[in-house]
């Protein structure tokens, strides 16, 4: 496995059974060698209705309880200053389209970290117009490399 400093850092918008399952299995198989870290956005999804979860082979941070009230300037900086602790690790970042999220991409970026995206879409999920396309590859300039959930969603980010 390729050098992953210290720490890999997980952001996701909430930490549902999913998220905490994935952190949980990364902090498994790296052992007591590396640091996990896993930080949502938020404490409740706007979006699912699952009860958010920890792990006890990773360090889970909510960045906020606020949800959708909290703007996007101060989401950028809590998220921002958290993830700055942890330089030198691999950040894993889902949420492409957030501008707190590109933001906080392209500011590790220009600090030299590692950065991933992370993503699950694929070429079929709805109609694609090229103009979204190309201005998807420019949001995705920041990242260095992806994980992709499937073989089709890894095909679909190899194209963008």
């Amino acid at each position: 496995m390729r050098n992953l400093g210290q720490t890999v850092v997980f952001v996701w918008d909430n930490f549902g059974p999913g998220h905490a399952d994935r952190a949980e299995a990364i902090g498994l198989a790296l052992g007591k060698s590396h640091t996990v870290v896993g930080i949502e956005l938020a404490a409740k999804s706007e979006t699912y209705e699952w009860k958010a979860e920890s792990g006890t082979s990773f360090s889970k941070i909510t960045l906020t309880t606020e949800g959708a009230s909290q703007t996007k300037t101060s989401l950028f900086f809590r998220l921002i200053s958290r993830l700055l602790r942890y330089r030198g690790g691999a950040f894993f970042l889902c949420h492409y389209e957030r501008p707190e999220i590109l933001a906080a991409a392209c500011c590790l970026r220009l600090l030299r970290q590692d950065v991933f995206i992370m993503g699950d879409s694929k070429f079929d999920d709805y109609e694609r117009r090229i103009g979204r396309e190309l201005l998807k590859c420019i949001y995705y300039l920041p990242y260095k490399g992806a994980i992709a959930s499937g073989v089709r969603s890894r095909d679909y980010l190899r194209f963008l």
